[in-house]
């Protein structure tokens, strides 16, 4: 890999990684047609999957945990994989890239330790 990587780049392996899952999907899009469906079922997916759309967008609850996981746990892994490197290959220094990681990691874990305060929801502050 490393000759792969002195030729394209880390940027390079950011779109592999990303085109992977969805090339692995072609085998099942190509050969999968008909998909068994259980006889006790009465609701059908569409149905289901409009409920649960609804319910979403309605709840607040509900809406939070979607939206902390889609966005922080995404973002997050994201930028633990790919920022470091890529800013390595963009000129920083593997020192200052360290610090800047270690400046945000300490940020993070004294916003988790911090009271929150008074919440409008009725809930403790996370973690429960």
């Amino acid at each position: 890999a490393g000759g792969f990587l002195i030729i394209w780049g880390w940027d390079a392996v950011f779109l592999i990684s990303a085109a992977v899952p969805i090339l692995a999907t072609i085998p099942f899009i190509v050969l999968v047609r008909d998909i068994p469906r259980p006889e006790s079922s009465s609701r059908n997916y569409m149905g289901i999957l409009k409920e649960g759309v609804r319910e979403t967008l309605t709840n607040r609850t509900i809406r939070f945990l979607f939206l902390s996981v889609a966005f922080l746990l995404v973002i997050f892994g994201f930028y633990d994989e790919y920022v470091a490197p890529v800013l390595s290959e963009g000129g920083f220094s593997h020192v200052s890239v360290a610090w800047l990681f270690a400046a945000i990691y300490v940020a993070e874990a004294t916003g988790i330790l911090l009271p929150v305060g008074t919440h409008t929801s009725g809930y403790p502050p996370w973690p429960y």
